[in-house]
């Protein structure tokens, strides 16, 4: 017998694994996805918010108590992404305890996701891992967090209502003395589309801890906030604010801290008005 006679069964074993590793099919190749990057916590200063934050659920309850938490990450061109899958772990005070569960399958091409199923003062965690098309997950992103706090219910002016002077709110449940306020400017009539023009970062209720609030723009600039297009008025036209409940930051603020305060809050409902 020859000698690669002899051996002839070896090398047929040998192409066939040879040929099976070079094979395109997915189901044999499909290689793990990348870890997934979520976006980055914007600072309290930033007028766009981006990242983990409190957010307004899409199918409000007839009392308009709560807010939903808003998680993002960063879309790839991982070829070897098919999907993404979303989980989360709710506990109380921070306790490390509780395991993480899925909470959503996702598509490719989603970024963004709004966690309607969560309460008041309890903390959620979450993390993103991709998928492949065998449904295997690629390694976890790093996990963030957020506290909802019970949110403000806007009073007036709202429903398109004409601007009087005043912003008044109702605090459902007072939980901190300090607040951040926003209104912006319709840029036509339809009112789909909205630019900011004011901005107060962080306002001190100065101790009036009374549930209902009333302010007038010369007391939110008193405060700090600041008009961030030209002139210093409220010009003719359709606008909306919103007001948020927010923890105290400043200059003396441990950075550990600022990490904790960026992630509990609660956000108002937009309300629309308009100047004459």
């Amino acid at each position: 017998m020859s000698a690669f006679n002899r051996y002839a069964p070896c090398f047929v074993l040998l192409l066939m694994f040879v040929v099976a590793g070079c094979s395109d099919d997915p189901e044999i190749s499909a290689i793990l996805p990348e870890k997934v990057i979520l976006v980055a916590k914007s600072a309290d200063t930033d007028y766009q918010e981006r990242g983990i934050d409190a957010a307004e659920p899409f199918f409000p309850l007839p009392i308009d108590t709560a807010n939903a938490i808003r998680i993002e990450w960063i879309r790839t061109a991982d070829e070897n992404l098919d999907g993404y899958r979303l989980y989360r772990r709710a506990t109380q005070a921070q306790d490390s305890t509780g395991d993480f569960r899925l909470l959503a399958n996702l598509q490719l091409s989603d970024s963004a996701y709004v966690d309607e199923t969560v309460g008041l003062d309890t903390t959620y965690f979450y993390y993103v891992a991709g998928i492949n098309s065998r449904d295997e997950e690629g390694p976890r992103s790093r996990i963030e967090y957020y506290t909802l706090w019970p949110k403000p219910a806007v009073v007036q002016p709202i429903n398109n209502a004409v601007f009087t002077g005043r912003f008044d709110w109702t605090m459902q449940a007072l939980v901190t003395n300090y607040f951040s306020f926003r209104i912006e400017r319709a840029q036509n009539q339809t009112r789909d589309v909205y630019d900011p023009i004011f901005f107060l970062v962080q306002g001190d209720f100065e101790g009036n801890v009374a549930d209902n609030q009333s302010w007038t723009i010369d007391q939110l600039r008193g405060e700090g906030g600041r008009f961030l297009l030209s002139g210093d008025s409220l010009t003719p036209g359709y606008y909306r604010w919103r007001v948020d409940l927010r923890d105290y930051i400043d200059g003396n603020t441990l950075p550990e801290e600022v990490v904790e305060r960026l992630r509990i809050g609660a956000e108002s409902s937009w309300a629309e008005f308009e100047v004459e």
